[in-house]
């Protein structure tokens, strides 16, 4: 039998250059992953240096972007590393199961990478071999994993004379065995954009020689890809590292983009010029219109639903999601004749990396989501997928008010958190007048513990 200590090996998921991962069980039951380093490579020489390196980046890295490291072993000829076990495809299986991604879904994909790449490097880690099967898509957000040829950038280590990464994802610097920075996971942040769109690498395939030739001598294959995106990602494979964008810079140029869209069905991102778009938020964020409900939760608050996930509490609606659970919690009015509203309430993260929301418009299995996540981000949304997000520096205990104004053959939407205009877009194909709420979510790592006041739907007039 396996040993790897206190984890049962229950199946293998998947292998690669450096070891095998199993999903295993952990002593207090829960599933996680094992992976397991080949033996040839526990014994080159300085591999115990770079394994426990490899901990300590991993351990640096947010949660909220990648799987968590649980536990460590270096014991004589076993070593292997523990992370959480995350549930779901990789965008390589996604893709070849469902075919590429487009609209809101590559966007998306987009946006929760290049978050993920601003975490890692903020962290002082280059993943160096970020791929298709290294992004996991979760319900929430992709989550970078595999840090198994990581290097803390302030060590200044490399494997002089050896090409590390996968050849179809790789940086021409790489392809020279240079040491690879942060500006390495930015190309491969193209190469997999690019991947998403069309559903094939970058470089073609072929033998490793040949698809390597073609990474340091030709240009990448951006066919499926279009508009801002398109030139994006373009200036990520630049040739020249110092001629990419950062991830921090690649995260603000898409957050921009979002903003400026032009019209295209279904979504319109932002308004078609700026000043409009500030006519829209000053009507959006104003304040003065006639509150229509309004719940403090001093007392039994009728009409908001009691159970083992929520509950009234201290004066406030706790909600408790545990791992993976999203909890709904309807408004008990009647706010499906408004088409002109705003939903606001003060919310407070008691516990957990919890992300908490609003919504309005709802109808069965619809409606626009407003959402603050755990991992700094301020989204609408709805079942479809992401209409716009931007990062956002979080304020503890802030008030967050959604805005939903309907106007002829659109819908205008507006997220502000603490008074502060955070995101904002408008629905061409707008969804019709229907019910609001709140709610509270916990990742899949963990439960949290989520708790609002002062409920209060307004009618825009």
């Amino acid at each position: 039998m396996l040993g790897l200590g206190p984890y049962e090996p229950l199946r293998k998921l998947g292998e690669g250059g450096m070891g095998v991962v199993y999903l295993a069980e952990a002593p207090d039951g829960r599933l996680v992953a094992v992976k397991v380093i080949r033996p040839e490579v526990i014994r080159q020489e300085g591999f115990r240096r770079r394994f426990l390196r490899e901990a300590e980046a991993a351990r640096r890295v947010p949660r909220s972007c990648t799987a968590q490291l649980l536990d460590a072993c270096l014991d004589g000829e076993v070593a292997y590393l523990v992370t959480e076990y995350v549930d779901g495809p990789t965008l390589a299986q996604a893709v070849a199961e469902e075919g590429p991604l487009r609209g809101a879904q590559l966007e998306a994909l987009a946006l929760g990478v290049a978050t993920a790449l601003r975490a890692i490097h903020s962290a002082g880690v280059v993943h160096r071999d970020l791929k298709p099967s290294n992004v996991l898509l979760t319900r929430f957000v992709p989550r970078v994993i595999d840090f198994g040829v990581s290097r803390l950038t302030d060590t200044g280590a490399s494997v002089s004379g050896a090409v590390v990464g996968t050849p179809a994802f790789m940086a021409p610097e790489q392809v020279s065995g240079a040491p690879a920075g942060p500006a390495a996971d930015v190309f491969a942040w193209g190469g997999l954009v690019a991947y998403a769109a069309s559903g094939r690498p970058p470089f073609g395939t072929g033998g490793v020689a040949e698809v390597l030739y073609r990474v340091a001598h030709r240009e990448p294959d951006l066919d499926g890809l279009s508009g801002p995106l398109r030139g994006l990602v373009a200036r990520a494979m630049a040739k020249e590292p110092a001629h990419r964008p950062t991830a921090a810079q690649l995260l603000d140029a898409l957050t921009t983009t979002a903003s400026r869209r032009a019209p295209r069905r279904p979504w319109l991102w932002g308004a078609a010029a700026g000043a409009v778009v500030v006519a829209l938020l000053a009507v959006l964020v104003r304040h003065g219109d006639p509150v229509v409900y309004r719940e403090d939760f001093a007392g039994a608050a009728p009409g908001w639903q009691a159970d083992s996930g929520s509950e009234v509490r201290d004066g406030r609606y706790v909600i408790s999601p545990q791992a993976g659970q999203w909890l709904v919690r309807a408004a008990p009015y009647g706010a499906s004749g408004l088409a002109r509203m705003r939903v606001g309430a003060d919310v407070r993260v008691e516990s957990g990396p919890g992300g908490f929301g609003l919504y309005c418009f709802a109808g069965k299995n619809t409606g626009y989501q407003f959402v603050v996540d755990a991992t700094r981000t301020a989204i609408i949304r709805w079942p479809g997928g992401v209409i716009a997000a931007r990062p956002f520096k979080p304020v503890a205990g802030a008030r967050v008010e959604a805005s939903c104004v309907a106007s002829a053959a659109r819908v205008s939407l507006a997220l502000t958190v603490g008074g502060r205009a955070e995101v904002s877009a408008v629905d061409r194909t707008p969804l019709p007048p229907g019910g609001c709420g709140i709610y509270a979510n916990a990742p899949d790592d963990g439960a949290a513990v989520v708790s609002f006041d002062a409920v209060e739907i307004t009618r825009l007039d």
